[in-house]
């Protein structure tokens, strides 16, 4: 009997480790694909502001074209293009908010929406102002 259990005891404890790991795997999926999203719409809901991390992207993707390139029209044309990777981001957790069933019910949602659209335009402005200020700083 004893022989028995010793048998057993390696596949048994495999097994765990094998249901360990596929626990741990499902959380990360489960975070990349869903717990990040509910966190930067806080962070944003919160702020006002693009999130820390896309903030963060943005800042070493600079930083490296600022290396690259002397020429400032380059660095602007970048910084052009970061913003919009930044409203494209935006869009989508818009669209995901729009869609989820992670939303408690359609009135919660109807406000989310109305929430996120306001930051949305608050973007867009800012994006265009950031612009209108780059133009000038070329001509000048």
């Amino acid at each position: 009997m004893a022989i028995l259990a010793l048998l057993l005891l390696p596949p048994l404890i495999g097994l765990a480790v094998i249901i360990i790991i596929a626990i741990w795997g499902a959380n990360v999926l489960a975070y990349r694909f869903i717990g990040r999203k509910h966190q930067w719409l806080e962070e944003i809901l919160a702020t006002g502001d693009i999130p820390q991390r896309w903030q963060q992207e943005a800042a070493a993707t600079l930083a490296r074209q600022r290396q690259q390139a002397s020429n400032t029209a380059a660095v602007n044309r970048r910084r052009q293009r970061v913003q919009r990777r930044h409203l494209r981001q935006f869009d989508q957790l818009i669209h995901y908010a729009g869609t989820t069933a992670l939303v408690a019910d359609e009135e919660t949602r109807d406000v989310l929406l109305a929430q996120l659209l306001t930051v949305r335009a608050e973007w867009s402005a800012r994006q265009l102002d950031d612009r209108a200020q780059l133009g000038k700083d070329e001509r000048a």
